[in-house]
């Protein structure tokens, strides 16, 4: 009855477990007080259902140090968007790391084999090997296809 008293009724507020314990200590002591009020507060069932997740801490950002154009390059695939009269409904997106130069093309699908063209016609031929491509996991960018030619230009992926 102490802890419904103190923890579950309306005008009690469900504190927390420290609240709690020295809500009750003030005016009540029986052995294995501190137990039984963790206990209570940790099976109520109000308290759990409002008790939001833990949140992780923001990891840092890391600056990424580039000394030259093309040194490293993010590519991301956009899409799909409705198909154009040219039959294309993806973008491929290419960004140079130090002067953001941006490189670009409508695609029919994003398959492995038209993103290893691209690099290859739009990154490598024009501005030569960068030493790191940056791209998140998409399918196209982890295919043995594209590890390939990343493996072949002694590339960092």
């Amino acid at each position: 009855r102490i802890l419904q008293a103190y923890h579950d009724d309306v005008v009690s507020g469900h504190l927390g477990i420290n609240r709690t314990l020295h809500k009750i200590c003030n005016r009540f002591f029986w052995p294995k007080m501190a137990l039984d009020i963790t206990r209570h507060v940790q099976s109520c069932v109000h308290c759990q259902s409002r008790k939001g997740v833990p949140d992780k801490p923001a990891g840092l950002l890391q600056c990424i140090k580039v000394e030259r154009p093309f040194q490293k390059v993010g590519i991301d695939l956009l899409g799909p968007f409705p198909l154009s009269t040219q039959g294309n409904k993806m973008i491929i997106v290419a960004v140079d790391y130090l002067t953001k130069w941006v490189e670009l093309k409508a695609m029919p699908t994003g398959k492995a084999d038209d993103v290893a063209e691209f690099f290859v016609n739009q990154i490598l031929l024009r501005h030569g090997t960068p030493e790191q491509i940056i791209t998140d996991r998409e399918k196209c960018f982890t295919s043995d296809l594209t590890q390939a030619v990343v493996k072949k230009l002694h590339t960092n992926h």
